[in-house]
């Protein structure tokens, strides 16, 4: 079965990556760096058709926002992997792995209170360095400018977008420079 990205690109395949506890707990990147970093193969294939997800919590009674070490892996795999809008999914699948608004979410939570997420303002840097990640993986896969901005509008929208939609955030208003990023 093919599927076609927003952006034109044909895939017969979503990548999943799952990062099993020990892997968390370790904060080893390692494999997940080698598959997606900056010398991936398959880039223009592996274009906004990756999702990933955290394991072996499931017998852990909190929510995996509100455990500390997946918090601190999550931060750390940010740090060590700006490349989030060019591989992450930005509409969810079966699979039921980390697409980008959800990866965002994640990545800017403090924890929970009465169902609710605490949530900061979300960070400009962490932007900027996710577009400067979209232009370095689209420049090695020779993706056009009018794609990558396509791309970057994209994700922008559809972050900002499921962050007002969810009762489950109680977040403070969208800031104009996330949908101009």
């Amino acid at each position: 079965m093919s599927n076609t990205t927003s952006t034109g690109i044909k895939t017969k395949y979503t990548f999943h990556h799952e990062f099993r506890r020990n892997v968390s707990e370790a904060k080893d990147y390692t494999e997940f760096l080698r598959l997606f970093g900056p010398d991936a193969t398959k880039l223009a294939e592996m274009y906004g058709n990756v999702e990933f997800s955290v394991s072996g919590y499931g017998q852990d009674a909190r929510e995996l926002y509100d455990i500390p070490e997946v918090m601190t892996f999550l931060r750390g795999l940010d740090a060590a992997w700006p490349y989030a809008f060019f591989f992450l999914k930005t509409r969810a699948s079966p699979i039921n792995g980390f697409t980008l608004s959800e990866y965002f979410v994640y990545l800017n939570c403090t924890g929970s209170n009465n169902g609710q997420l605490e949530f900061t303002s979300p960070k400009r840097e962490q932007f900027e360095r996710w577009v400067r990640g979209l232009n370095e993986m689209s420049a090695k896969a020779g993706f056009f400018a009018s794609r990558v901005n396509k791309r970057t509008q994209e994700c922008c929208e559809q972050i900002s977008t499921n962050l007002a939609k969810s009762p489950m955030f109680s977040t403070k208003p969208i800031e104009s420079w996330m949908l101009k990023a």
